[in-house]
């Protein structure tokens, strides 16, 4: 995943410490001499089911290829979301989408005034009824236009739904971005492969939340690839027992969101080389912990 360009003089990063109180200006990106690259990530940390949320810069250690790194920028506020609600609408929901579109609605219901979403339904084709906005009336219009049928092309629409996301480093403001599908089957209709969808996901900045209502004894493709996307991106998998459970899914994502440390960093090996770098979070001496951070990003000129 590219890191964000900043192109500006140095002005230190320290504007975006925990310390900033309520009513204060909204975090801004750090800015850096020209030319370098600030590798930013959205940490989640977790004590068995609870995210811990009182850690301090100095607790957390980066690793870039096994190289320790120096933190340039660290908050834990609660920071504007940039969300894409991907909804399935092929015909093998069809029973179960009113209750799956009032969870999600409920869920647009949780974001902040300064949040934004997006609504994509997707089948057989790919449709986006609602581009990104902080507009509620809007969203809820856009979750109840959905309508069931049709085959399940769930690699295009992720594809597709990747692909369109706005270039994180364009965005002034300091933003968690996330990608959140529900999902009932097997892909049968895409023309996208497994390895152009992890690919593309690997180049985006944005954590893919999954919703998964197969059977759990099911394993095909289609759920094989999307552990691997939630593990690459910093995500998380779900498989709620019913379509009952989905507002307590809903409601633990939106948590997570509101959890997350922005940490950055400067590479200590500056050559934009185009190649993968592994990252790596830890918890200074708290083994017992689990970090969950999108994996790494390639290096690009």
């Amino acid at each position: 995943m590219r890191p964000r360009l900043l192109a500006v003089p140095v002005v230190a990063a320290v504007l975006l410490v925990a310390g900033l109180g309520r009513g204060q200006e909204p975090p801004r990106l750090p800015t850096f001499g020209a030319g370098v690259e600030l590798v930013r990530l959205d940490v989640s940390v977790l004590s068995g089911n609870r995210f811990v949320t009182d850690l301090e810069e100095r607790d957390l250690e980066i690793f870039e290829d096994g190289e320790r790194q120096v933190p340039s920028s660290f908050t834990r506020r609660d920071l504007p979301v940039s969300l894409t609600l991907l909804l399935d609408a092929s015909a093998s929901i069809a029973d179960r989408l009113p209750l799956a579109q009032a969870a999600a609605v409920g869920f647009l219901e949780t974001l902040g005034p300064r949040d934004q979403a997006s609504v994509v339904e997707f089948n057989d084709r790919v449709r986006v009824l609602q581009p990104p906005t902080s507009d509620r009336d809007a969203l809820r219009g856009a979750v109840g236009r959905i309508s069931a049928g049709g085959s399940t092309a769930l690699h295009n629409a992720l594809f597709i739904t990747l692909k369109a996301l706005p270039d994180a480093a364009r965005d002034a403001e300091l933003r968690r971005r996330a990608i959140v599908l529900l999902s009932d089957g097997e892909d049968t209709a895409s023309l996208v492969w497994e390895e152009q969808v992890v690919e593309l996901a690997r180049r985006r900045e944005a954590a893919i939340h999954v919703i998964d209502l197969s059977p759990r004894q099911e394993d095909g493709r289609s759920a094989r690839l999307l552990r691997v996307l939630s593990r690459e991106s910093g995500g998380e998998v779900y498989h709620p027992g019913s379509i009952g459970d989905l507002d307590d899914v809903y409601a633990r994502i939106a948590e997570e969101l509101k959890s997350q440390y922005a940490v950055g960093y400067v590479s200590s090996r500056p050559a934009q080389d185009g190649r993968w770098r592994r990252i790596e979070v830890r918890v200074r001496g708290r083994g017992d912990l689990r970090v969950r951070h999108r994996t790494g990003y390639y290096a690009l000129p």
